[in-house]
C-alpha cells in the first residue's frame, strides 16, 4: 500500500494570517551555549548541541531579535567562541552589566548534565546539579577539593542569574540535558544518544560524599529546581522562568528530526519541538507554549520524557507580543522562477503543501495572486515550485499564507531482537496492507518496533527498550544491563505465536490499532481549536486524589494510582450550539469513547454546561495515556460523535483490528441514504489513486441532509482510510474561502501516567 500523505483540506489551515509585533521596545539579548565535543571525557561527545543553538538563532531571529543581540558559543562558532567554562560565565557576567529594567534576556544550554557530590549544605538531595562546558575533566575527589573541575553548578548559575534579574531583566532560561545521572543504553534506542552522564562517568564513586538533608531522595532535583528560589520584595526585580528538557528522574534524547527523510539533522528533542511550537504560535504564554510541547512529544511518539516547568511568570506573555490583524510568511521569487519563503518545516511548509501568494500581507484569501507547491523546506525556509503565478518579478515582494499542508500520518515500524529475522517479513506484510504503516528505511528510527519475548510480542515505542533477557546478552551481563535500562517499562503485548496461519493476523492487528491510535492524537496540530484559533469550549479538570481535591497542572504531566479521579467540566463558550465528545487512549493503543453514551444527545447548546463528568482511573494498563475532547458545530437534527474509533487495546482477548469504517450517526437520520452515498462515492474512486489526490469528477454535487460532519469525516478519512469520507470532505470544503470557511470543530488532549 502507499504511505498515508493526508492533504489537509482549507478548512484545516491553522495558520491563520495574523501579523504580530512586540508590545515594547525593551532590548533583547540572547545567549545560546551548545556543548558538543567532550575530549577529556572518552567518548562521550554529542552531535545535537550545535544544530540546537543554530535553530534557536534563527527561530529568535524570526521573532524579532537581532543577530547582533545573539551570542552563540558553540563548536562551530569560530575562535575564542567554544563553549568552556570561563567563556560561559564571562557572557553571563556581560549580561549583568548591560541589562536594563525591562529587557528581555533568552539563555540556552544544549549538552550534558550530571549530578556531583554538594559542596555546601543547601541541597536536599546531597548532591550539586552540573552543566558541563566543553572544557569539564573528571572529578578531583580529595580532602581539599570535591568539585568536578570547570563544571557549572546550580548554585553557581543561580549566582550569575540573580544580578541579571536585580538589573530589573526578565529571564527564560531554557535546558536542553538531564541531571538525573540515569545511564540509558543506547543501542536499544535506535541511533539515539542522551544528555545525562551518571557520576560513574565524572569519576565519582557511587554515593561518594552524599547525604540527604531531610528532603527528598537523592536525585529528585534538577538543575533548574532550586533557581531563583529565594525571596525578594524589590518589585523592580525582574521574572524567571525555566524550563528544563526532563524530570529529575527522566533522559533527555537527542535523535534525527524530523524522524523522515533524508534532510533530517540530529536535534534534542526538546529544542526542536519547542522551537516548533515557539515558531508556529505568537501571542502565547510560556504556560501555553509548555502544554504545547508536551502535546509535541505525542506526535513522535515520545513518552518516557516530559519537560519541567518553573517560574513566577508562566502568564506573561513570551516576547511581549500580541496578535495583530492577520499573519503570513514574507516570500520572494528569484531569477529560476522559483519562491523562497521564510517558513519551513517548523511552520509545517512541508513538500507538496500548497501556497497561496499575495502582494499584501492585507489581502483577503480570495485575493491571491498566484499559488505554489513546497518542493524543499528547511527547518525555517522553504522553496516552492509556482502553480499557477506568473509575473515573477524578483523586486516584487510576495507573501504566503498555507492553503492546504499536507500531514503524513504514516508510522515507520521495524523487527527487532534476536527473532528479528522471523518477525521482518510479517512486519513488511503488514505495512504492505496497510497505509499507515512504512517499513523505517535502513538507519531510520522506527516510531514502532516489533520484537519476541517468550510466548509474546512486544511492541515498543521509540522511548522503550527491549528487555535485557531478550536481547541475546551473554548471562553476565543481563544484570548490569538492567542496571542501565533503568525503572521497569510496562509494554504493549500480544500472545505469539498461536499458530503460523495466525502469526501475520496478530502482527497486522497490533501495529493497525497502534497506527490507528496514534493517528487520532497525530490530528491534534491540525485540528487543536479550529481555524479561528479559539476553542469553543471552557473545560476544566480536577483530580481527586484520596478524597483530596485539586485543580490539574497544564504545565506538566500528572501521575495517577488506581482509584484516583480526573473530574471533567465542559462549558460550550462559543456562540452555536456544539456536539461534544469524550475519547480516552489507554497505554495499550486502545481508543474508547467515555461521552456521549447509550444513545444520550451529546449536544450542548449556546452557554450551556454539560454535567461533570467522573472518570476513576485503573490500572489494567498502566504507563501514558490521554483524554481527548472534541467539539464540532451542531448542526441539524442529528447529534454527532466518534464511536466509530472504538478498538481493544493490544493483548485484550479478541483482536479486531478495526481498520474499517463504522461512521454512524446519533438519533434519527437518513443513515441508510448516507451508507448507500459514500458506497457510491467509493466505488467511483477505486483504482483512481490514494485518496489523497486531486479530487475526482464523479464527487456527487448534493450532500444528504444530516450526513456525517467534517470533522467526522476528517477522522474517518485520516483514521480509518476511508477514500469516501476523504472525497466527501473535499466536496464540502471545495472552494470555500477564508470568510465561509467550514469550521471542522476542535481538539483538546489531556496527557497523564498511570502508575502501577
Amino acid at each position: 500500500m502507499p504511505p498515508s500523505r493526508l492533504h489537509l483540506l482549507p478548512g484545516l489551515v491553522l495558520l491563520c494570517a495574523v501579523l504580530f509585533s512586540p508590545l515594547s521596545l525593551a532590548a533583547r539579548h540572547a545567549l545560546l551555549v551548545g556543548v558538543t565535543d567532550y575530549p577529556n571525557l572518552e567518548g562521550q561527545n554529542l552531535t545535537g548541541s550545535d544544530n540546537d543553538v543554530a535553530l534557536a538563532a534563527e527561530v529568535l531571529m524570526a521573532r524579532g531579535f537581532e543577530a547582533t543581540d545573539i551570542t552563540t558559543l558553540s563548536e562551530s562558532a569560530g575562535e575564542g567562541r567554544r563553549p568552556i567554562r570561563a567563556n560561559i560565565m564571562n557572557e553571563l557576567d556581560a549580561l549583568a552589566a548591560k541589562a536594563q529594567a525591562g529587557d528581555f534576556v533568552y539563555l540556552h544550554f544544549s549538552g550534558h548534565g550530571s549530578q556531583a557530590p554538594a559542596t555546601g549544605d543547601d541541597e536536599t538531595d546531597g548532591l550539586d546539579e552540573l552543566f558541563l562546558p566543553a572544557d569539564v575533566e573528571k572529578w578531583k575527589g580529595d580532602a581539599d577539593k570535591s568539585t568536578v573541575p570547570n563544571a557549572i553548578t546550580d548554585n553557581e548559575m543561580d549566582t550569575k542569574l540573580d544580578a541579571i534579574r536585580a538589573r530589573g531583566a526578565n529571564i527564560w532560561l531554557v535546558f536542553d540535558s538531564c541531571h538525573s545521572g540515569t545511564m540509558t543504553r543506547g543501542a536499544s534506542f535506535n541511533n539515539m544518544s542522551f544528555r545525562q552522564l551518571a557520576p560513574g562517568a565524572l569519576g565519582i564513586p557511587a554515593n561518594a560524599g552524599i547525604t540527604t538533608r531531610g528532603g527528598p531522595a537523592a536525585g529528585d532535583d534538577t538543575f533548574t529546581s532550586n533557581l531563583g528560589a529565594a525571596a525578594d520584595a524589590d518589585t523592580q526585580r525582574g521574572y524567571l522562568v525555566a524550563f528544563s528538557a526532563a524530570q529529575p528522574t527522566q533522559t533527555t534524547p537527542e535523535m534525527t528530526l524530523p524522524p523522515k527523510g533524508d534532510d533530517g539533522k540530529t536535534y534534542g528533542v526538546f529544542t526542536y519541538n519547542l522551537m516548533q511550537v515557539l515558531a508556529n504560535n505568537r501571542g502565547i504564554s510560556y504556560a501555553q507554549l509548555a502544554e504545547q510541547v508536551m502535546l509535541q512529544y505525542r506526535q513522535l511518539p515520545w513518552r518516557r520524557t516530559q519537560p519541567l516547568v518553573s517560574g513566577d511568570a508562566l502568564d506573561e506573555t513570551i516576547f511581549g507580543e500580541e496578535e495583530r490583524g492577520y499573519q503570513v510568511w514574507p516570500a520572494r521569487a528569484n531569477s529560476r522562477g522559483d519562491i523562497k519563503i521564510e517558513a519551513g518545516r517548523l511552520q509545517h511548509y512541508t513538500q507538496e503543501s500548497v501556497i497561496n501568494l499575495y502582494r499584501s500581507p492585507l489581502a483577503r484569501e480570495e485575493d491571491f495572486v498566484g499559488q505554489a507547491s513546497i518542493k524543499e523546506a528547511t527547518a525555517m525556509t522553504s522553496k516552492a515550485k509556482p502553480l499557477d503565478f506568473k509575473g515573477r518579478d524578483e523586486q516584487d515582494p510576495l507573501y504566503a499564507v498555507m492553503k492546504q499542508p499536507v500531514a503524513d500520518f504514516t508510522l515507520s515500524v521495524a523487527a527487532i531482537g534476536p527473532a528479528a529475522a522471523k518477525l521482518a517479513p510479517l512486519v513488511a506484510a503488514a505495512a504492505d496492507k496497510n497505509p499507515l504503516l512504512a517499513v523505517a528505511a535502513e538507519g531510520e528510527p522506527a516510531a514502532i518496533r516489533v520484537a519476541i519475548s517468550g510466548e509474546q510480542l512486544l511492541f515498543l515505542t521509540q522511548d522503550q527498550s527491549l528487555p535485557c533477557k531478550d536481547r541475546g546478552l551473554p548471562v553476565d551481563e543481563i544484570e548490569p544491563c538492567n542496571t542501565e535500562r533503568g525503572p521497569k517499562q510496562e509494554l504493549a503485548a500480544e500472545k505469539f505465536p498461536l499458530k503460523d496461519v495466525e502469526d501475520l493476523q496478530i502482527v497486522a492487528s497490533g501495529l493497525g490499532r497502534i497506527a490507528r491510535a496514534e493517528s487520532v492524537i497525530r490530528m491534534q496540530p491540525h485540528i487543536a481549536a479550529g481555524s479561528t484559533g479559539r476553542s469553543s469550549l471552557d473545560v476544566k479538570l480536577t483530580i481527586r486524589k484520596q478524597g483530596e481535591l485539586s485543580d490539574y497542572p497544564l504545565s506538566e504531566v500528572p501521575s495517577f494510582a488506581a482509584g484516583d479521579q480526573v473530574i471533567v467540566d465542559i462549558r460550550n463558550v462559543s456562540p452555536m450550539a456544539q456536539d461534544i465528545s469524550v475519547l480516552y487512549r489507554d497505554a495499550h493503543f486502545g481508543l474508547t469513547q467515555l461521552w456521549p453514551v447509550g444513545d444520550i444527545p451529546n449536544r450542548v447548546g449556546a452557554g450551556e454546561r454539560l454535567y461533570s463528568l467522573p472518570i476513576t482511573l485503573d490500572a489494567k494498563t498502566a504507563g501514558a495515556e490521554d483524554l481527548i475532547i472534541l467539539s464540532q458545530p451542531g448542526k441539524g437534527p442529528i447529534s454527532r460523535d466518534f464511536a466509530f474509533l472504538n478498538q481493544e487495546s493490544l493483548g485484550s482477548v479478541t483482536r479486531g483490528a478495526a481498520t474499517q469504517s463504522s461512521l454512524k450517526l446519533r438519533g434519527q437520520g437518513p443513515q441508510e441514504a448516507i451508507s448507500r452515498q459514500l458506497a457510491s462515492l467509493n466505488k467511483e474512486s477505486r483504482g483512481k489513486g490514494t485518496w489523497g489526490a486531486a479530487p475526482q469528477t464523479a464527487a456527487p454535487q448534493t450532500r444528504v441532509e444530516g450526513g456525517p460532519s467534517l470533522m467526522q469525516l476528517l477522522f474517518d478519512a485520516s483514521v480509518n482510510q476511508n477514500e469516501a469520507s476523504a472525497e466527501e470532505a473535499k466536496v464540502l470544503t471545495r472552494g470555500a474561502s477564508l470568510a465561509i470557511r467550514p469550521e471542522p470543530g476542535g481538539m483538546q488532549i489531556y496527557h497523564w501516567e498511570i502508575a502501577k
